[in-house]
């Protein structure tokens, strides 16, 4: 809207009308012509306009007889401009409108101000702005004054600079909250509502989402966060087990063999890691047996052969030999020394299930007392069973090798990638070591049914060539020496 502020008229004549005595311009020769111009006059001295208004200034000849044409004029065209009259404020200024008929002229003096400011807006009522550990995010806001004449400076506020501030529109969020930005322009104001929000964070992720470790080891474990400039990106770690693993400044401690679940939080944003403690020794093919009532377990197989010592871990020594259900080496495998029966024909005086054998316990796996593994290594050490054994047959890639030291062997590749290495070590029987019978290893698990009749004299052991690729279980004498490679229960 255009205001006028009023209207100041101030027209100056410039007529000259003689001494009085007569008027020479007139019709000397009383023929009727038009009379020269005596004198002009404006209806305004001086007016006040708005930018944008007009008025039309009228000019008044004398005589009225008089035929000369009024010449209008601005002595400042960008501060007001006149055409036949039409005067149209341009810009804030003051110019002189003048009107000339022959050589008589009359002013007007034209002052052009500014309108005043009826409205002001924002281009946005509302806005939510994020504030993130690199700093907050801008926005510019765009104000629009009414008229769009008015000169009016636009002044700019916030009601909580701590908040977000503002200079010529720009406002920049600077801690979470709420604050009102504040246009004012004349005496008229608009406001926009600005909510400063922390930065979420969208996603963590892990730089391993598995870990297998043995007992008392440390494992680094490392978090990102994203966006990089998220407001908080403080990662908390939490165990589903403290007992099995546990997290401290960038490192998963394995405590005790099982499974626990590390988990990262920042913001909503979750990841875990599975974390799988093993004994020390052991290797997780990936094998999942199942019990005869049907429930699950997983099975580890150490990673070399049991000696004296405890386990290898040098995966070509062969270890020590063992009769079977004993749990000492000796020098000479024979029957007449062996601890259960000191003939192949019994009587047995443990694990067998035929009267005409000896005493029937229906023994058909060593107890733990009896089993090697289990005496050396404790926990949930032990031989492994006849259905274990076929199982890492079925389940693992079995691969013949020759190291550069000469050790033959076989690396049985899990169905999860890992593997395991077997010595061909042979076996003892007597005081023979039998270097060329391949790789023999005994399981738990009595053999009851060899033959046609009773017999308690074998047990079921792994075997397997190099030569011929072929890995079986086999039956064997109770008495000789074979090696032992030991399985984790868990």
């Amino acid at each position: 809207m255009l205001a006028v502020f009023g209207l100041l008229f101030a027209c100056t004549p410039e007529n000259n009308t003689g001494d009085g005595g007569g008027d020479d311009h007139g019709d000397a020769n009383g023929d009727g012509n038009p009379q020269a111009v005596q004198s002009i006059t404006l209806d305004k001295e001086s007016l006040e306009l708005s930018i944008g208004e007009s008025v039309s200034l009228s000019a008044t000849i004398e005589p009225s007889t008089a035929k000369d044409e009024v010449e209008w004029s601005s002595s400042e065209s960008d501060v007001a401009t006149v055409r036949d009259g039409l005067v149209e404020a341009v810009s804030v200024g003051t110019t002189i409108i003048t009107a000339k008929a022959g050589d008589r002229s009359a002013s007007c003096t034209v002052t052009v101000k500014a309108p005043p400011v009826s409205s002001i807006t924002l281009n946005k009522e509302s806005v939510e702005l994020y504030i993130g550990s690199l700093g907050g995010e801008s926005i510019l806001l765009n104000a629009t004054i009414d008229p769009p004449t008015a000169t009016d400076e636009i002044e700019w506020s916030s009601s909580e600079s701590g908040v977000a501030t503002v200079s010529d529109g720009v406002v920049e969020a600077v801690s979470p909250g709420t604050a009102i930005i504040t246009a004012k322009a004349g005496d008229k104001s608009a406001t926009c509502t600005v909510t400063v929000v922390p930065k979420p964070v969208t996603s963590i992720t892990l730089d391993r989402n598995f870990i297998s470790d043995y007992v008392g080891f440390n494992t680094p474990l490392t978090a990102t966060v994203l966006p990089g400039d998220a407001f908080d990106k403080t990662v908390s770690w939490t165990t589903s087990d403290a007992s099995i693993a546990t997290f401290s400044n960038g490192w998963v401690t394995a405590k005790t063999v099982g499974t626990a679940i590390i988990t990262a939080s920042a913001g909503e944003a979750t990841a875990q890691c599975e974390v799988k403690v093993l004994p020390y020794g052991a290797v997780d093919l990936g094998i999942v047996m199942t019990r005869e009532d049907g429930s699950k377990y997983e099975l580890y197989w150490a990673y070399g052969n049991l000696s004296e010592s405890g386990l290898s871990f040098n995966n070509e020594i062969f270890g020590d030999y063992y009769a079977w259900g004993e749990t000492a080496p000796k020098e000479n495998y024979v029957w007449s020394n062996y601890q259960f029966s000191n003939s192949i024909n019994g009587p047995f005086s443990k694990y067998n299930i035929y009267s005409s054998l000896g005493t029937v316990d229906n023994k058909t796996v060593l107890d733990p007392e009896d089993d090697v593994a289990h005496v050396k290594l404790g926990g949930n050490w032990r031989i492994p069973t006849r259905a274990e054994w076929e199982e890492l047959i079925t389940q693992c890639r079995w691969v013949p090798v020759s190291r550069q030291n000469g050790v033959k062997g076989m690396y049985a590749y899990g169905p999860n990638g890992n593997d395991i290495f077997l010595p061909e070590a042979g076996y003892w029987s007597g005081t023979t070591h039998h270097k060329d019978g391949g790789g023999v290893y005994w399981s738990s698990t009595l053999c009851t049914d060899r033959l046609a009749t009773p017999t308690a004299d074998h047990s079921w052991r792994m075997v397997f060539d190099t030569e011929d690729r072929q890995e079986s279980v086999r039956s064997g004498g109770r008495n000789q020496g074979c090696s032992v490679r030991p399985v984790w229960e868990q």
